[in-house]
Order: structure tokens, then sequence, then C-alpha cells
């Protein structure tokens, strides 16, 4: 499944590449998507001016952490504390190996949301659309 994914996903990075002269590209992925911006970033590494979003990644996939090492732009993980994919060790693996932004919301799921707390959902929401709206803008 995560072999097809990177191949869509690639497949659709060398059409845009294909069709337009971009100044800088941003790659964005949820969950399962983090394995296809990984895995396009690590076969095309000179894309040009790359940066990724990457919500929620699966970072027990030991393959997707090697990538998001190698990934040659800036990036911001969204992570949440209480997702079932989350790992601070890893997450201090991935700190040491290079500079990176990681965004962790406190009790987030893998949806970002805290079930049955409609109010700190919506906090929840509130950081991460704060967090992602100061990288796109400090990363012009």
């Amino acid at each position: 499944r995560a072999l097809w994914f990177g191949t869509d996903a690639l497949a659709a990075m060398r059409r845009v590449q294909e069709k337009g002269d971009y100044s800088q590209i941003t790659m964005v992925g949820k969950s399962l998507g983090t394995l296809a911006v990984g895995h396009v970033a690590t076969i095309l590494p000179n894309i040009g001016a790359l940066r990724g979003l990457m919500f929620t990644p699966l970072l027990k996939n030991p393959s997707l952490v090697q990538q998001i090492k190698l990934f040659k732009g800036d990036l911001l993980l969204v992570v949440g504390t209480a997702d079932e994919y989350h790992d601070a060790a890893v997450l201090e693996e991935i700190r040491d190996a290079r500079a990176i932004e990681v965004l962790e919301i406190e009790e987030g799921d893998h949806s970002l949301e805290r079930p049955g707390d409609v109010l700190g959902s919506l906090d929840m929401l509130k950081q991460v659309m704060g967090g992602v709206s100061d990288f796109l803008k400090f990363q012009g």
C-alpha cells in the first residue's frame, strides 16, 4: 500500500516538474500521506526550494524516519502526544539528525483532537493552524 502511495505521488510530482517552473514547492501529507511526501522527497532530492508539512507522521515507520532525516528542505512535523504513532525518542533522534520544526499538540490524538472535548479540540485546531501559518510565512 505504501509503495502504491509513493508511486502515485512520484508520478504527480514528475508531472508538476514537467508542466511548470516553480520557485518553491510545498508538499503536504497527513498520516499515510506522510509516507508519500517522504518517498518523493528522497527519490527526487533536487526538486529545488522544497518544504514539507507532515501532519501526524507515522514515526514508528523506520523508513519514514530515515526519509525525514534526509529531507532536503524545511520541514514541519505536527504531532499529537496522545497519537499512537507519536514517539518522543524518535522525535529526539530526528532533532539530533537535522534542523526541523516540530509542533507537538498536547493530548492530541491521531486526528489532532481530544475525543469528547469539542472546545479542547478547537483549541488544538487553532494551535495547528497558527503553527502552519507561522511556518509558511517564515519560509516565504
